[in-house]
């Protein structure tokens, strides 16, 4: 193989990587840098393999063929692509039990509610007892997948004590991560249903009564 071209493809690479790390916007010129030289050197390394080794030329133009594929599919996988594949299968869980439900409304004193129209949190407090003494407030967080990326689901429910009857529940998934592994910013994330949480529930389950001075109008 060319000495000359292996080391200035070695440079290539170093000035690049070290280039993002001291200026990190410069990542968005290092990916295709570090691609096209990646894949020159592959094509360096198969002109060396053909001119050096032994066997028909069509069975090597084979090989050649099959490592290109997996160098495309490698090259779309793990510079985002993965991140598509996941966020359709977040899509498919969420079509499946996605969304809030809401099984009971409970009318409430509008002293009961913040500025926001919502019966505050009391994060200060057990996680059951977050709403209060009235009502018990259960999340779960279930990994589906750990690494990079991660597929998480939460599920929250509002339950009356008294009786333990559900008044209302919320699920959805989340997809965090699967960025090009090199990356410098946050990884990206997914939400299906997109803006649903805790607090839209809490928003569907208690309904703002009427003012006293209202009745009195």
């Amino acid at each position: 193989m060319n000495k000359f071209l292996l080391g200035l493809y070695a440079v290539l690479i170093v000035l690049a990587v070290l280039g993002s790390v001291l200026v990190p916007f410069l990542f968005i010129v290092m990916i295709p840098v570090v691609w096209i030289v990646l894949t020159l050197l592959m094509w360096e390394l198969w002109r060396w393999v053909r001119k050096n080794s032994a066997g028909e030329w069509y069975s090597k133009n084979i090989v050649f063929a099959a490592g290109i594929i997996l160098w495309l599919f490698a090259s779309f996988w793990y510079g985002g692509g993965q991140k598509y594949y996941y966020d359709a299968k977040v899509k498919r869980l969420c079509a499946k039990d996605g969304g809030v439900k809401v099984y009971e409304t409970v009318m409430l004193p509008p002293e009961r509610f913040n500025e926001w129209g919502q019966v505050p949190f009391f994060r200060n407090t057990p996680s059951e007892d977050a709403l209060g003494p009235e009502y018990v407030y259960r999340d779960e967080v279930i990994y589906l997948r750990k690494g990079n990326p991660n597929i998480r689901k939460m599920h929250m429910q509002i339950f009356r004590k008294s009786d333990m009857k559900l008044l209302g529940e919320v699920t959805y998934y989340n997809r965090g991560g699967g960025d090009f592994i090199f990356g410098f910013t946050p990884g990206s994330e997914f939400w299906c249903p997109a803006a649903t949480n805790e607090v839209i529930l809490n928003t569907k389950v208690f309904i703002k009564g009427k003012d006293h001075d209202d009745d009195h109008n």
